[in-house]
């Protein structure tokens, strides 16, 4: 369950190359320069998104990579989206505004879509439909505009795992133990799968992006790990030499910490709930020096779970993981859990 994870460390890596084609269903937007940061020349424009120094755009500035239908376009002398278009300032996912995601404006005044895939005409993407958000058709415990995981936060970084595989610019994989863990993208959703004769077989994933001070960490899931598995999905909250994790296991709801380099403790564990842990998300505050896990219905109620004992963490190089897999001791070959969309909220 993460016993045998190389911690990648706090690495703010460059989004890699920049280009004007690719439609991607990976968004990172910024709210201040310190954002862009692992961007060399980095900087945060008023729409909401980094761009980095190029010498044949006019303005001396392109978008980077993982930036909308902006990515790879010059930055306008005004600061808009430089495809003809007026900014919004930081896209907000709370709201709509007709067909897409109010990330800024088109040259046919229409909107733009947090995924560049999908039909103009119709308004859909892939994961992200008319009047919806990527989130289901959830619209909030009272209904109204759709609701997002972060509430009245905002969504810095959305993963639709629409293109098969995770970013590699943003994303450091890797797997352990003698059984086989395997992952696959289909439909829009991430599945893991293992092949095992009792060991254990684990996969995981980290993600290497600045996060904001008070924020969190979140996916939803699919489908839990069966009956017969011994398996386990995570998210964690990243924060050497400690880590703060919220599992789903067979049958449970599991809040584990790490005690050392090598052991693992479970805090907490509830029965699972199909309806009201449709949602996990990890939350911190670095101020506070605080770490909660909550779990939420597809209403985004969320509900807290459990705060964890933060002695030891180092949260100026917190980032997010998610992973998971066969922790052993079962023989099982198939789909251990299905996951959609990784989310970096900023609660601020």
């Amino acid at each position: 369950m993460g016993s045998g994870r190389t911690a990648v460390g706090w690495l703010i890596v460059a989004m890699g190359s920049v280009s004007v084609a690719g439609c991607q269903a990976s968004l990172f937007t910024c709210q201040t320069d310190a954002n862009c940061e692992g961007l060399a020349g980095g900087a945060c424009e008023s729409n909401g998104f980094c761009s980095v120094p190029a010498d044949d755009c006019p303005s001396g500035r392109r978008y980077a990579d993982h930036s909308g239908v902006v990515s790879g376009a010059c930055v306008d002398t005004s600061g808009s989206t430089g495809v003809s278009g007026t900014s919004t300032g930081a896209p907000d996912l709370s709201t709509t505004s007709g067909p897409g995601d109010p990330t800024g404006t088109t040259e046919s005044g229409g909107t733009l879509s947090l995924a560049e895939s999908g039909d103009a005409d119709t308004g859909t993407t892939a994961g992200l439909t008319q009047g919806t958000t990527g989130f289901g058709t959830s619209t909030g415990a009272t209904g109204g505009p759709p609701a997002t995981p972060c509430g009245d936060g905002t969504v810095v970084y959305l993963e639709e795992f629409v293109f098969g595989e995770l970013p590699p610019d943003i994303w450091t994989t890797d797997s352990a133990g003698a059984g086989a863990a395997d992952v696959r993208f289909d439909r829009g959703e991430l599945t893991v799968s293992v092949q095992t004769t009792g060991s254990s077989g684990l996969w995981w994933a980290e993600a290497s992006l600045p996060v904001p001070d008070r924020g969190a960490f979140v996916f939803e899931m699919i489908e839990p790990p069966p009956e017969g598995s011994n398996g386990v999905a995570w998210v964690v909250a990243d924060a050497g030499p400690r880590e703060a994790y919220l599992e789903y296991r067979v049958g449970t709801v599991v809040a584990v910490r790490r005690v050392s380099a090598d052991a693992l403790e479970v805090v907490d564990s509830m029965p699972y709930d199909p309806q009201a842990h449709r949602w996990a998300r990890v939350v911190y505050d670095k101020e506070a020096q605080t770490i909660e896990a909550q779990l939420a219905d597809a209403a985004f109620d969320w509900q807290p779970f459990y705060s964890f004992d933060t002695t030891d963490y180092d949260f100026d190089g917190l980032f997010m993981g998610i992973g998971g897999g066969a922790l052993g001791g079962e023989t099982f070959e198939g789909d251990v859990f299905t996951i959609d969309n990784l989310v970096i909220c900023d609660l601020q």
